[in-house]
């Protein structure tokens, strides 16, 4: 288990960004760890190495899309736009934003930041939002206008590219709260 500190920098992500070799265990919510360490870019061009808190690989009958990374090397007091769960579940017709790189659309320390709107839970594990996007999108997290997490992108439409789909607001709170409790122990 990975201790973390509250100076410690935690970031959420899709789950399926995070699906690795080194399969160590799984418990019988699906929930899995791995051994292996992924690579995570940041907006100075920076590498950092990132190890899995919990990931729930997805998106399935069983559970969302989610992973929640340790990444020891990002300076917490250089990182302070720390960004929070919404205290309540988005409204239908809601204006909402993620910051991306869809299609690998990155240029540091500008990446496209791209708004569209809330338009309801498709099912237990995932919403609908309007707001164009594209593979590489996949882990941007779905923001209030006032910063806070709804849920974090993970699939597109193929046929429609305005039709995002996102993990639950539900699911993805009781995953952070989940990632919370692990770290305590």
């Amino acid at each position: 288990m990975v201790r973390v500190s509250r100076k410690d920098v935690v970031v959420l992500t899709a789950g399926h960004v995070c699906e690795t070799e080194g399969l160590i265990s799984e418990d019988e919510k699906y929930k899995y760890s791995w051994t292996s360490v992924l690579k995570l870019l940041d907006k100075n061009r920076q590498f950092h190495d990132a190890q899995i808190i919990l990931s729930t690989p997805g998106p399935s009958a069983q559970n969302a899309d989610l992973c929640t990374l340790f990444v020891p090397s990002l300076d917490y007091i250089k990182n302070k736009s720390k960004v929070t769960i919404a205290h309540r579940a988005p409204i239908t017709g809601e204006d909402v934003y993620y910051i991306g790189a869809p299609q690998g659309i990155y240029h540091p320390p500008t990446a496209l930041v791209v708004r569209g709107t809330f338009s309801g839970p498709v099912d237990k594990y995932s919403s609908l939002i309007s707001a164009s996007a594209a593979p590489g999108a996949s882990g941007s997290a779905v923001l209030s206008l006032n910063n806070q997490i709804y849920g974090v992108l993970f699939a597109v439409h193929p046929d429609f590219q305005t039709a995002t789909i996102v993990t639950n607001y539900n699911e993805t709170k009781k995953f952070l709260e989940a990632t919370r409790k692990l770290l305590k122990e």
